[in-house]
C-alpha cells in the first residue's frame, strides 16, 4: 500500500533534537509505513535524499549553494547529498549546513514505530532572509513530502 506524507506540527521532542540556537522556519512530514523499524534513521535518510530522482540530485545541491548553505562532497559517506551528518543514532539522524548568508539549517529524519518523519529547520538571519525563504518555501513544500513519500514507499 503506498503512503502519502501529510504535514504535521512539529513534535517538541523532535523539535529539540535541533542545534540551531534559534528556529525562524520549521515545517514536518509523516508517511504512515509498516516497515518503519526496518532501517535506521540515517538509513531512511539515504533513502529519500540520495536515492530521489536524478534531476532533484542534480539540482538540489544548487539551489542549497545559492542560497548559501555550506555543504560537503555529495558523493562522501560522511555527507548525505552534501549535507553533513551532525548526529546519527538510530531512532534519528540530524544533517545540518552552515551559511555563508545567514540562513543555516538542518534536516531531521525521525522514525516511529509505523511512520517516518521529516522536518526542515531554518534559523533566518534578518528580513532579507526571511525574503530569500519566502520564494523558496513554496517549492519546498511540494518537493520534501514528494521525496519523503517515494523514499519511504521505493
Amino acid at each position: 500500500m503506498t503512503h502519502q506524507a501529510k504535514q504535521v506540527p512539529l513534535p517538541p521532542s523532535a523539535r529539540a533534537l535541533s542545534s540551531l540556537p534559534r528556529i525562524d522556519y520549521e515545517d514536518c512530514f509523516v508517511v504512515e509505513t509498516d516497515r518503519a523499524l526496518e532501517f535506521s534513521a540515517e538509513e531512511w535518510a539515504r533513502k529519500i535524499i540520495e536515492e530521489a530522482p536524478k534531476r532533484f540530485k542534480i539540482s538540489a545541491p544548487a539551489a542549497w549553494f545559492a542560497l548559501g548553505l555550506k555543504h560537503g562532497l555529495p558523493w562522501s559517506g560522511d555527507n548525505i547529498l552534501g549535507w553533513p551528518v551532525r548526529r546519527s543514532e538510530p531512532g534519528f539522524v540530524v544533517l545540518g549546513a552552515q551559511s555563508r548568508t545567514g540562513m543555516p539549517a538542518e534536516l531531521l529524519i525521525k522514525r516511529e514505530k509505523d511512520s517516518v518523519l521529516m522536518a526542515t529547520l531554518i534559523q533566518q538571519k534578518g528580513p532579507l532572509m526571511k525574503g530569500v525563504w519566502s520564494f523558496v518555501e513554496g517549492p519546498h513544500q511540494r518537493i520534501v513530502p514528494a521525496l519523503l513519500a517515494r523514499g519511504v514507499n521505493g
